[in-house]
Order: structure tokens, then sequence, then C-alpha cells
């Protein structure tokens, strides 16, 4: 079992420490690790701030913070710029969806349009474009005026993905030119 430990300063240890042996402690640190201690610190003052006063009227020192600073600065307005072009490159796939999908819900089908299923889009010789169920093999023996452009599924929220290729690339298709 090992002794609870005992401090001369403080011979009873249910009893707060005083003010004064408080004081003594600081004086009179047993562990050399804290000569810090050994600082009068009193309130509205410090102790390093002598030296600080020094290094801000150094004119290197002043050039030094001026460089860190500006450097800090450009890190953020780059960090910034990422994000930005980020979220104007999502903006412009989002306006260019909205675009993709006004278009072909104008798009003509004989017949109604159900969420879920799926459409081909072809265009006629004349640039008039439908959509049809047939695939483009069992339509070309029904007419070969027409191709196909594309494979569309119409979601669920009246959107439409693009299924035959990508995407995303279709949707920047229809977005806003850049000036």
């Amino acid at each position: 079992m090992s002794k609870p430990f005992h401090d001369q300063n403080h011979p009873h240890p249910q009893e707060p420490i005083s003010a004064s042996q408080t004081s003594n402690i600081q004086a009179n640190p047993t562990n050399q690790n804290f000569d810090f201690l050994k600082l009068a610190v009193t309130p509205g003052s410090a102790p390093l701030k002598s030296q600080l006063d020094i290094l801000e009227a150094n004119p290197k020192f002043q050039q030094e913070m001026l460089r860190e600073i500006k450097s800090v600065a450009n890190q953020r307005l780059a960090s910034l710029d990422l994000v930005f072009q980020s979220l104007q490159n999502e903006a412009n796939r989002v306006l260019g969806a909205a675009q993709r999908d006004l278009f072909l819900h104008s798009v003509l089908l004989n017949g109604t349009k159900i969420r879920g299923q799926s459409y081909y889009l072809y265009v006629k010789e004349n640039q008039n474009r439908f959509f049809s169920l047939l695939n483009p093999q069992e339509y070309q023996q029904i007419s070969t005026e027409s191709s196909c452009v594309g494979y569309y599924r119409l979601n669920y929220d009246g959107s439409w993905t693009r299924l035959d290729g990508d995407d995303t690339e279709d949707q920047l298709k229809y977005a806003p030119k850049k000036d």
C-alpha cells in the first residue's frame, strides 16, 4: 500500500492551501521545469510585452508579418476560388438539366409519357424530334427516315436521365453559355 502524498508546506491535506503557502510554493518550486512560475504576473500586465514591442518595432519583423499575412490571404482566396468554381459548375449543370428536361417534355410522343418508363429519342430528316418505345433496330424495320439520338428515362420527379451516354455531359449541352 502506498503512502498518501504529504507536502511539508501543507501538513493537513483536508485543509485548503493558504495564500502565504501558495506564494512560498511559487517562490521555491521543487521542479526546475516550472521556472516560468517565478515571473510575477499581475492582472493587466504581460511579462513578455517589452520583448514583443521590440520585435514589432523591427522593420524585418514587420516585413515578415506582411509577407505572412499576404500569403495566408492568397491561400484562402485560392481556396475560395476553387469552391466558387465548383459551385458555378454545379449551378451550370443544374440549369442545363432543367433546360434539357423542359426540352424533352416538349418532345412529341404518340401517347402519354409515363414516369419510370424509358424512351428512345429520334430525329427525322426535317429535324423534328419524337420519342418512341421502339429500340433503333425495331424502328429501322418500320422507317429509315429517322435516326436515334438518345435513350432517356422519365424519372418519378419529372426529370430525365440519359441512359445511353454521359448524363452530366448531356445536361451541360443545354447549360447557359458563358460570355
